[in-house]
């Protein structure tokens, strides 16, 4: 500090100003302090930042602050340097403030010009690197320094700024490629994400199933096929789509069931909406437009299904009105029991999913089911839509279909769990009444209509009983008081 003081003693007294030089040096000063006002400062700091200047050194010259000058007797040389780091480092705001306070702290007019106009020559050289044009970054690199430094340092000081340049473009080309890249991700975010969960499946089936997708005139989508451990391996398939951009292949190790299946694939997904189809169905042409269409943003939108058998007969398995953004439970009990069923014919939003945590339950039986009706508790609004979008192909093989290989109670069990499930999340008498009504109607079509009917060959007077107990539990569990276990089995 003594140093210091000492060092601007001995220039007061001798009372001379250097002028000779050019650019910065040549900068006049303004009145000095007296004794009395005299503060500590680094007396290295202009040669620091004078050396940081001519190599380029940007992020260090924008550090310096209007504090750390004020008391420097160079200061005005100093906030001049710092205007020109803020100019090449972008923040033009800055720049300016720095310039005007060089100008208050006496910086000339002429002297704030040749600095700008230095950075301005800067800037060109560094965007004719940037393009690779080597002649023009030579040329504007040797004016930038020509202007504020004397002609005898030119020469080492353009080879050095040449260095630091490329230094620096080189950080900024690999941060703007990683920018680049995570834009193109985020900017190439499809509209729908296709999950199809795999097992064993004939390779006949596949390619129907992803042609199907293909040909759909909404082509703004992803498609991820997830192996659930198949003995054959995703590779062999030989569908048109397995060489398209937009499709991912996911393989499990183990056989862990639909359920897990489609969620290792919704956890991969990206789109804005997810769909999950099953391998051994297809999909009308327009179906992703038919459902985008009617979406209006809602968290949950529906289409119609059609059912195609094995002798070629067609019939509807759901038909829903059309329905644009509502309260799920504000609607008919009707429409509301269609909402219940049939995932496949679903569009939902991928952050309603995410944010409320809603994946499928890891069961073999119904977690279809059990998950739409997560969906539609809670979702804020609902769409749907008439237009069939979805071909439900029913075969032999389809576990939901294959009932004379169940012989007991479990199939109930499994059909009927969902509505305990339901009944778990109603938080008011609306909800609670709906999925009554939902499930008097499941209970009148699984048993009464289709179930004893299938299985009278195969059900005893004790799984009956015992299937009239559990329904009866039900009953009590949620006060269903105005419903009997006679009505439900008798239809």
């Amino acid at each position: 500090m003594f140093k210091s003081l000492r060092r601007w003693w001995q220039r007061r007294k001798e009372n001379t100003t250097t002028t000779s030089e050019q650019g910065i040096d040549a900068m006049q000063l303004p009145n000095e302090p007296t004794p009395s006002e005299w503060v500590a400062y680094d007396e290295n700091l202009l040669e620091r930042a004078r050396t940081q200047w001519q190599f380029g050194d940007w992020e260090s010259l924008a550090t310096l602050s209007r504090e750390t000058l004020q008391h420097h007797p160079d200061r005005a040389k100093l906030a001049l340097l710092a205007a020109a780091g803020h100019q090449q480092q972008g923040d033009m705001a800055a720049a300016r403030q720095f310039a005007q306070i060089a100008k208050d702290w006496g910086a000339s007019k002429k002297s704030i010009s040749q600095v700008l106009i230095a950075g301005v020559y800067s800037t060109l050289a560094s965007s004719f690197y940037i393009t690779n044009n080597l002649s023009k970054t030579d040329q504007y690199s040797k004016k930038s320094l020509s202007i504020v430094s004397l002609h005898s340092e030119n020469r080492l000081l353009h080879k050095a700024r040449l260095l630091a340049l490329h230094k620096d473009l080189e950080e900024k080309k690999n941060t703007i490629e990683r920018n680049k890249s995570a834009y193109i991700v985020k900017a190439h975010t499809p509209c729908l994400s296709i999950v199809i969960p795999i097992y064993n499946n004939p390779i006949e089936q596949i390619e129907s199933c992803l042609i199907s997708i293909k040909d759909q005139t909404e082509k703004d989508f992803e498609v991820i096929l997830v192996d659930d451990g198949s003995s054959i391996n995703i590779s062999t398939y030989k569908s048109i789509l397995l060489n398209e951009r937009n499709i991912k292949k996911i393989r499990l190790k183990d056989n862990l069931g639909p359920g897990p299946a489609r969620n290792k694939g919704l956890s991969n997904s990206q789109g804005y909406y997810v769909r999950f189809i099953d391998a051994d169905d297809t999909l009308p042409a327009n179906s992703f437009s038919s459902l985008l269409n009617i979406s209006n943003d809602s968290d949950l939108v529906r289409g119609s299904t059609i059912v195609k058998t094995s002798s070629k007969k067609h019939y509807d398995l759901c038909t829903h009105s059309e329905i644009t953004n509502k309260k799920l439970f504000d609607l008919d009990q009707e429409i509301i029991s269609k909402f219940l069923y049939g995932h496949t014919s679903a569009l939902i939003k991928n952050s309603f999913l995410k944010e409320n945590k809603i994946y499928y339950p890891n069961q073999r039986n119904s977690e279809d089911t059990k998950f739409i009706t997560a969906c539609a508790f809670h979702a804020n609004t609902v769409s749907a839509t008439p237009e069939f979008v979805y071909k439900y192909i029913k075969n032999d093989l389809s576990i939901s279909n294959h009932l004379n290989n169940i012989k007991n109670f479990d199939f109930f069990y499994n059909v009927f769990e969902r509505w305990e499930f339901a009944f778990s999340l109603c938080s008011n008498e609306k909800q609670t009444s709906a999925i009554s009504h939902s499930f008097k109607k499941a209970c009148n079509n699984y048993i009464s209509q289709v179930a004893l009917r299938d299985f009278e060959k195969h059900l005893n007077i004790k799984e009956i009983e015992r299937l009239e107990s559990y329904i009866q539990s039900i009953l009590s569990k949620n006060n269903l008081t105005n419903i009997s276990t006679k009505e439900i089995l008798e239809g």
